[in-house]
């Protein structure tokens, strides 16, 4: 839910002087990754399961399993809402001028 407050957040009108929902997008992805690898260590979890998973053939544990591919989207959530941030910037610099 709060994802999509995010988006929502981008998407409202006049979205280019309002950068709320850059701010909520980096946000979550800093805390669900920061808790997911530093403080639960699921992700590195994940990825062992993933790992024994290939090595025998058998899913064990499916869990931790799926909280490796929302860490990793939430790294390209992070990325994505960076690059736009600082694309928004440069063209505002540039009409500025």
């Amino acid at each position: 839910m709060v994802i999509l407050r995010g988006v929502a957040l981008r998407l409202r009108p006049f979205c280019h002087v309002n950068r709320r929902g850059f701010g909520a997008g980096f946000a979550i992805g800093i805390v669900w990754d920061g808790f997911s690898l530093l403080v639960t260590r699921f992700m590195q979890a994940g990825v062992v399961a993933f790992w024994i998973s290939v090595q025998t053939g058998q899913v064990v544990q499916l869990v931790p399993m799926m909280v490796a591919p929302g860490g990793l989207s939430h790294f390209a959530l992070m990325a994505s809402t960076l690059t736009e941030c600082f694309r928004l910037g440069a063209a505002r610099s540039q009409n500025a001028l």
